[in-house]
C-alpha cells in the first residue's frame, strides 16, 4: 500500500483537475460539445 500525506493528495488531486480542465479547453477550441453535467461528474468521480 502506498501512504501519502494529506498534502500530496491534495496535489495529485490538483493536478488532475488542471489536466481535466485542459483537456476540456482543447475540446472546446475544437468545437467539440462538452456535456457539462458529465463533465463536473467525472471530476467529483475523480475520473481521467
Amino acid at each position: 500500500a502506498v501512504i501519502m500525506s494529506a498534502e500530496e493528495y491534495r496535489q495529485i488531486k490538483l493536478e488532475r483537475l488542471r489536466a481535466r480542465l485542459a483537456m476540456g479547453e482543447i475540446q472546446l477550441d475544437r468545437g467539440e460539445g462538452i456535456d457539462g453535467r458529465t463533465f463536473f461528474k467525472e471530476l467529483r468521480e475523480g475520473k481521467r
